[in-house]
């Protein structure tokens, strides 16, 4: 029994049908996931290492050219921009425990 069923229905039917949702989608993804993984672990160790090996070229020449990319598509972070970011004050501890 869920803990909604112990509160006032009326108040909570909002969240209840949100969590019902939410729950069902999670069980959607769960059982995409698991298929499309026992697909992988169908296919022939050589053929899942290719699969493999093409999913790590492919992040590696993204990291590469996101820069040029970000340059030519004029995404760059302004100065004002880097000043937005938090600053980051990093502070030196002693260890003496005197």
């Amino acid at each position: 029994m869920s803990i909604l069923a112990y509160m006032e229905l009326d108040s909570w039917t909002p969240l209840a049908n949100l969590l019902s949702a939410c729950g069902d989608l999670l069980t959607s993804l769960y059982t995409f996931a698991n298929g499309l993984y026992s697909s992988f672990r169908n296919l022939s160790p050589r053929t899942r290492m290719t699969v493999g090996l093409g999913f790590l070229a492919w992040g590696t020449i993204g990291l590469y050219l996101s820069d040029s990319a970000e340059k030519k598509f004029g995404m760059e972070p302004t100065e004002k921009d880097k000043a937005a970011l938090p600053r980051i004050i990093t502070v030196e501890r002693d260890n003496d425990k005197a």
